[in-house]
């Protein structure tokens, strides 16, 4: 964001241009609020990654309950992610780029999150 604010000043401010400005910075305070959800750390990454071993060990220990909260945590995070991607398909099927008409620095900070997906 620096870079694309200050470095750029005196030129074009291609991936931030001051007309869509508030829209992108929106747009990267929505990425960093919906990342967490998604991320390795904690959320659908974290409960995605250990899916077999927990799957594993609930057959190991059939008649019992083990595994229970990890199956609600890998449901919980697979819902929120499920609407961040909504939440995206709506805003792309409304304009070309996700903060307007032209390329910027929230296109090119969600693509690693999400364009995987």
């Amino acid at each position: 964001l620096y870079l694309a604010q200050d470095k750029f000043e005196q030129e074009s401010r291609q991936f931030l241009p001051r007309h869509e400005q508030t829209e992108i910075l929106n747009w990267l305070c929505w990425q960093m609020r919906s990342v967490p959800m998604l991320a390795e750390q904690g959320g659908f990454g974290h409960y995605f990654q250990v899916l077999q071993e927990k799957q594993k060990q609930q057959r190991d220990n059939t008649g019992s309950n083990a595994g229970n909260s990890f199956f609600y945590g890998l449901h919980h995070y697979t819902m929120q992610v499920k609407q961040q991607l909504q939440i995206l398909d709506q805003r792309l099927a409304k304009s070309p780029y996700i903060a307007g008409k032209t390329y910027s620095i929230a296109d090119m900070a969600l693509f690693p999150w999400y364009g995987q997906l």
